[in-house]
């Protein structure tokens, strides 16, 4: 799309070029192009964007015909044309993972708690759970009614157990992981499950397909009701949160926005980011003292300027995790994850659940508290 061209909910803005990897981009909102441009990112790289001035309208644009004979080859087109890529962090084109010379034995739905506090993609399992089934159910109609394991931590156990019971497909089977972080990698789920090394290839390319749950969920949105990606999940959370929750935001929304709209701050953003800056750089200058130390022991104006700098950093440092409020009460409502009553603790487990929200952490009250008293 051009500078100036009108669009709608769901319309194609831009797709990859033919020799690329890549899937279209879909318009989240109704108006305007606004800007065409290339970015200098955080990360130093040229990044391409689009810029559309909304409307406030509701229109949405046709979807995607259905799918008459499901095949492979349909599939790889659906989720290509659908937008769709791994919800994990990554980004990899979810059609790009099938692979036609394959034979898939095991399908792998990832909904782990992989980072701390990240719940988008069990918030996705336990609101969506009919859905994310059925999109199991079409990958496996393709591969020849393959096992399919559902991941998630532990934790999660109790609070699925009424869904889990409910599961009418015995060739569906939940796989529990640790309760700790680094096990939504899926290197280390197909460790787990299969004792499979990805020393000489990757999952995907030696039959073992692993979808986030999220994917799942628009893998089958996709091919039942031709949807195309205008929109997901993600955790709100950190420091200078009352609380953590998921919503479903729209893609290409500003990071700041979403977080100054649902993030419940303690604080004014803004000034949050500055003060975390300004205190950081005294830090790092400390630091850089710290390591003259050694050769400059005997110079009395040096030692004396380090002590008067160090006494003003650790005030400084002090001064900013007062101004986060990390004391008892607030440290709770940073750990513990709900609404407005903090949810509940069961079994050890802290969760609420409401109609646009499902966060889990699995750390005690009690052992929230000592963590603070450490520090």
């Amino acid at each position: 799309k051009k500078v100036g061209e009108k669009v709608i909910m769901g319309e194609k803005v831009a797709e990859p070029a033919k020799d690329m990897l890549g899937v279209p981009i879909h318009s989240s909102i109704c108006g305007t192009i606004a800007e065409v441009n290339i970015n200098q990112s955080k990360l130093n790289k040229n990044v391409s964007y689009i810029t559309i001035k909304g409307d406030g309208k509701k229109t949405n644009a046709k979807k995607l015909p259905q799918i008459k004979d499901l095949t492979l080859t349909a599939l790889q087109t659906r989720l290509q044309q659908a937008g769709i890529v791994g919800c994990g962090g990554a980004g990899f084109p979810a059609y790009a993972k099938l692979k036609s010379e394959v034979e898939y034995k095991a399908i792998v739905v990832n909904a782990c708690v992989s980072d701390y506090l990240t719940t988008a993609d069990l918030a996705v399992l336990y609101h969506n759970f009919e859905d994310v089934l059925s999109g199991v159910e079409i990958l496996q109609k393709l591969f020849y009614n393959a096992q399919a394991y559902i991941v998630v931590n532990k934790f999660a156990k109790e609070i699925l157990k009424d869904k889990i019971h409910k599961m009418q497909n015995e060739k569906i089977a939940f796989y529990f992981m640790p309760n700790k972080y680094g096990q939504g990698d899926e290197s280390v789920i197909c460790k787990k499950i299969f004792g499979y090394n990805k020393a000489q290839s990757f999952p995907a390319y030696d039959g073992i397909l692993v979808y986030n749950a999220q994917t799942v969920y628009q893998i089958q949105r996709a091919v039942n009701f031709g949807e195309v990606v205008t929109n997901r999940v993600v955790t709100i959370c950190g420091k200078p949160l009352y609380e953590a929750k998921n919503y479903r935001v729209p893609i290409g929304a500003d990071v700041q926005d979403v977080i100054k709209k649902y993030g419940n701050l303690i604080c004014d953003y803004t000034e949050y980011e500055q003060r975390e800056q300004a205190t950081m750089e005294k830090f790092m200058h400390l630091q850089d003292l710290r390591s003259e130390l050694k050769e400059k022991r005997e110079d009395s104006e040096f030692i004396a300027n380090f002590v008067d700098e160090r006494k003003e950093t650790n005030a400084m440092i002090f001064d900013f995790l007062k101004y986060e409020r990390l004391n008892k009460k607030h440290l709770a409502k940073a750990l513990f994850v709900g609404g407005k009553k903090y949810g509940k603790i069961i079994n050890d487990y802290c969760y609420n659940v409401q109609k646009t929200t499902y966060c889990i952490e699995y750390l005690t009250e009690k052992q929230s508290i000592k963590r603070k008293d450490r520090r």
